[in-house]
């Protein structure tokens, strides 16, 4: 993933200063399972609002996305949900300037257990190294 740099020479969180993405940085775009839950991180620099969508069972948990620098070229949205975990699933619904509003699955997903267009699901790595498929969720 490249991401073009910035003018000012600001490079954003999770890139190298030639514009690429770091794959050892922990501001890594999708769903990253932490101590506290799921961090979930969107690039979206002409979004107004950004939320994530869980889906735990049909129960629909909407978590608002937070963006230091909304508008900019570098714009990236995140959160952290305490209790999400492997294999929940979820979507990105954003807000653009003009009030539509559209939910997506993560560009960034490691897992799309419907296909292309269905929610994406969280993949923790040591969980399925263990053989342990990211199917049901923790959440």
């Amino acid at each position: 993933m490249t991401r073009p740099v910035d003018p000012t020479g600001v490079v954003p969180a999770g890139f190298t200063a030639e514009g690429h993405y770091d794959p050892d940085s922990p501001h890594r775009p999708g769903a990253a399972v932490t101590d506290g839950g799921v961090r979930f991180e969107v690039w979206a620099p002409s979004a107004g609002m950004v939320d994530v969508v869980l889906d735990p069972d049909g129960a629909r948990e909407v978590h608002p996305l937070v963006c230091p620098d909304p508008g900019e070229l570098w714009a990236t949205w995140s959160t952290t949900v305490a209790g999400a975990g492997h294999g929940t699933r979820y979507r990105f619904r954003i807000t653009d300037g003009s009030g539509v509003v559209q939910e997506l699955p993560d560009p960034a997903s490691r897992h799309q257990p419907e296909g292309v267009f269905g929610p994406s699901a969280v993949v923790d790595p040591e969980r399925l190294a263990t053989g342990e498929p990211p199917t049901g969720g923790d959440r």
